[in-house]
C-alpha cells in the first residue's frame, strides 16, 4: 500500500490506490460477516463495490434496521470472537458499550505499529522524547456474565503496553486512573505536564484531547 508523504497533497494515483486498499478492506469486512444474522438479513454476498454497500440502511447505534435487540446477541452482528468490549467515555453523546473482535485488535495492533513508524520517521525527538498518554484510563475493569471484560479502550490498550513502556518517557504514574472523576484527573494531569519538558499528548478520542484542553 502506498501512503501519501506527510506535508504533500496526494498524487491522482496514490487517491487511486487509497480507494482500492478501503475497497478490498471493506468487502473483506463484509465477506467475513456474511454469515451473522445482519449480514444475512441485507444479503452482504451480493456487495461487490462501496455502490452496493450504498444501499444499505443508514442505522444507529440504537437504531438497527432488519435485527431486532441487535447487541443482545453476538451472532446477530458478527461472526468473529468478542475480545472485550469498549465503554466509551460519552464526553461527546451517551456511553455505549462497543464489541472489539479478535480480529480488530490484531489489525488494529498492526496499524499502531505503522502509525508510530511514520509518527517517529517525521519527528525523531518523539523518539526518546517524553509522552502523556494515558490521562483518559480510569483503569476501571469489569467482567460481564459471559465473562468478557468491559472496560475504556485506553484501559484495554496501557494494559497491553505495560512492561513496553520506559517510565521515564510516560511520566503519569498508574496511581491517576485511581481519580475517578476525569475532570480531577485530566486537571492532575495537566500539572504533572508542567513540570518538565512534554513532546507528546495523544488520546485515542479526540473528544478527550478538547476536555483535557479546556480543564488545562
Amino acid at each position: 500500500m502506498t501512503i501519501p508523504t506527510p506535508n504533500k497533497a496526494p498524487d491522482d494515483a496514490e487517491l487511486r490506490n487509497l480507494a482500492e486498499q478501503q475497497q478490498t478492506a471493506l468487502l473483506a469486512l463484509l465477506q467475513a460477516q456474511q454469515t451473522c444474522r445482519y449480514g444475512q438479513f441485507h444479503d452482504f454476498a451480493s456487495i461487490h463495490d462501496s455502490k452496493d454497500y450504498a444501499r444499505l440502511p443508514l442505522m444507529t447505534y440504537d437504531d438497527v434496521a432488519g435485527v431486532e435487540d441487535y447487541w443482545r446477541d453476538r451472532d446477530n452482528f458478527t461472526t468473529d470472537r468478542i475480545a472485550a468490549y469498549f465503554l466509551t467515555s460519552g464526553s461527546s453523546a451517551a456511553p455505549k458499550k462497543i464489541p472489539v473482535t479478535s480480529t480488530l485488535i490484531r489489525q488494529k495492533a498492526r496499524a499502531f505499529a505503522a502509525f508510530w513508524e511514520h509518527v517517529y520517521a517525521d519527528h525523531p525527538a518523539l523518539k526518546e522524547g517524553k509522552f502523556i498518554a494515558n490521562f483518559g484510563d480510569s483503569g476501571h475493569s469489569q467482567r460481564n456474565a459471559d465473562n468478557i471484560p468491559e472496560l475504556s479502550e485506553t484501559t484495554f490498550w496501557n494494559q497491553r503496553m505495560q512492561g513496553f513502556q520506559a517510565k521515564d518517557r510516560w511520566p503519569i504514574p498508574r496511581q491517576l486512573t485511581a481519580i475517578s472523576n476525569a475532570e480531577h484527573r485530566y486537571y492532575a494531569a495537566a500539572r504533572l505536564a508542567l513540570q518538565g519538558p512534554l513532546h507528546c499528548l495523544m488520546s485515542l478520542n479526540p473528544s478527550t484531547l478538547v476536555k483535557f484542553c479546556e480543564v488545562f
